[in-house]
């Protein structure tokens, strides 16, 4: 009697090849020190932390800093829509966009130049 063969491994879908293909580029990217992609409700997808605490606790706040800036820009004009925002300090600058396309996230933060 022959064993079944092993089921092929799935193959990614386009929305995983997409948020793979972005995650790597922007980690590869010079200067940067952290990145998180999340799905619109804040659910970290990709990051580089690696505990898993801290992580959740990091796209906790961009998340909060991200609703209440698309709030305001609703606000001031109820048919514009919230691309990005730049948060600068001494030592990072922390970079939130929003891919509305496919409801995502970004949250790079890196050394400014």
């Amino acid at each position: 009697m022959q064993e079944p063969a092993p089921p092929e491994p799935e193959k990614p879908s386009y929305f995983q090849r997409y948020l793979d293909d972005c995650f790597e580029r922007i980690r590869k990217t010079k200067l940067v020190n952290d990145v998180i992609i999340l799905n619109r409700v804040g659910i970290p997808l990709r990051s580089t932390f690696t505990d898993q605490k801290v992580c959740i606790q990091q796209a906790g706040l961009y998340v909060g800093l991200f609703d209440r800036a698309c709030n305001l820009i609703r606000a001031t004009d109820a048919t514009d829509e919230f691309l990005l925002m730049s948060v600068k300090t001494r030592h990072n600058e922390a970079t939130v966009s929003a891919d509305p396309e496919h409801g995502l996230v970004f949250v790079v933060v890196q050394q400014p130049e």
